[in-house]
């Protein structure tokens, strides 16, 4: 035995045990990890609970990133239900049409596109007041734009371009206001300012000029 497994060419039994020598194979790739949640919920929830829904959008936003338009096409349209809420809290849907409408867009379907994408923005125009960080009215905006410039139609385009921009600058403008800490008090003079403390008061003897608390 111990002669055989030295020198296996010189062997008879050589083909018996041959396989016991050859390389053990790769375990499989474990699935990515969006790909493997959105596949669990749809087996354990179905797939019209919301929580399959969010994760089929969280997979179609990996795939516009990386290109992959039809892919998208085809979550987010299992991701829409015609139940939804449409409430003044509901933001989702609206987001859902405007990335429905990218991934058309991209793919040249413009008349396709367009009912989604002026959808999308209207929605989540009304609902701005309730939005996260990561969704902008702004950048939904911009994919109309975007859709008239490849479309050929000009004037449309500059429209919503005018649009978008006006928004954009009174967003500006309203941070930088809110985000100053500076009112005015009848204490001082007319257009000078005082910083908004909880005690703010003017110093005695020093009125007509800037007072902090």
């Amino acid at each position: 035995m111990y002669w055989a497994r030295s020198t296996p060419a010189r062997c008879p039994a050589w083909p018996l045990w041959r396989p016991c020598t050859r390389k053990k194979e790769s375990p499989p790739q474990p699935k990515p990890l969006l790909t493997n949640a959105l596949e669990t919920s749809r087996r354990v929830l179905g797939p019209a609970h919301a929580t399959t829904r969010l994760c089929a959008v969280s997979l179609a936003k990996l795939r516009l990133e990386q290109q992959k338009y039809a892919e998208a096409e085809t979550l987010l349209r299992g991701s829409l239900n015609a139940k939804d809420n449409e409430g003044p809290y509901s933001w989702q849907p609206f987001e859902h049409r405007s990335l429905l409408g990218l991934s058309l867009m991209e793919q040249s379907k413009l008349a396709e596109a367009e009912p989604l994408l002026l959808a999308g923005y209207r929605g989540l125009l009304e609902r701005k007041s309730v939005l996260p960080v990561a969704v902008s009215v702004e950048q939904a905006g911009e994919r109309v734009v975007q859709l008239y410039t490849r479309w050929g139609k000009a004037d449309q385009a500059a429209q919503w371009r005018q649009e978008v921009q006006a928004r954009r600058l009174g967003r500006r403008a309203r941070s930088s206001t809110s985000g100053s800490g500076w009112k005015s008090t009848g204490a001082v003079g007319v257009g000078q300012l005082v910083r908004a403390q909880p005690d703010a008061r003017p110093l005695p003897g020093r009125r007509g000029r800037l007072s902090r608390a």
